[in-house]
């Protein structure tokens, strides 16, 4: 919304000679008889001009209008400035909340990464065991351990006698039948 000075085009202070003769040229410039194909427009033109020069010309209602303007400057500048920290609050908070995503996002891809690599290994951990299981040459060296009940042979997973033999390289429990099977094709390959 512009200032009754904006309208009459003079400065905040302007002396009552310039109001008077700003009033004059906007006055014959606006006046809807000089416009004849817009005679709407300049008549509201008009009146805010003239409603602005009666405003400014007398001393008592230009103090009026000046106290009463400033006193909306500082209402508006001030709501302008709560907007404006409100604004920066919900960009700081925004901005925050972005990042505290990014890393939980980031934390969550390395957490994955890290289970798949975990898994991987328990995989490969697996698969070697299984290898050390079936193909366990080491049967040679095998103690023999002597249980209170039968024990179920860790290759083959049949329950057996009582009789074990725990081999020092694969840490597995194997029966007699496994024992001389793996004899036999330690011997075949030999």
């Amino acid at each position: 919304m512009d200032s009754f000075y904006d309208i009459l085009r003079v400065a905040r202070t302007a002396s009552t000679r310039e109001i008077t003769a700003a009033y004059h040229n906007l006055a014959r410039l606006y006046h809807p008889d000089r416009n004849p194909g817009r005679t709407a427009e300049a008549t509201v033109a008009f009146q805010m001009v003239q409603y602005a020069y009666e405003t400014l010309s007398n001393e008592t209602s230009r103090r009026d209008y000046d106290d009463l303007y400033q006193s909306m400057n500082r209402l508006v500048y001030s709501e302008v400035q709560c907007r404006m920290r409100e604004h920066a609050r919900f960009n700081r908070e925004y901005e925050e909340e972005r990042k505290t995503r990014a890393r939980n996002a980031e934390k969550r891809e390395q957490q994955a990464a890290a289970e798949k690599e975990r898994e991987k290994a328990r995989s490969e951990e697996a698969e070697r065991q299984k290898g050390r299981k079936g193909t366990c040459f080491h049967s040679s060296f095998c103690e023999v351990v002597q249980h209170k009940k039968k024990i179920v042979c860790d290759v083959c997973g049949v329950k057996r006698g009582m009789k074990a033999f725990m081999c020092p390289y694969c840490q597995k429990s194997l029966c007699q039948k496994c024992v001389g099977e793996f004899a036999s094709s330690r011997a075949k390959e030999g």
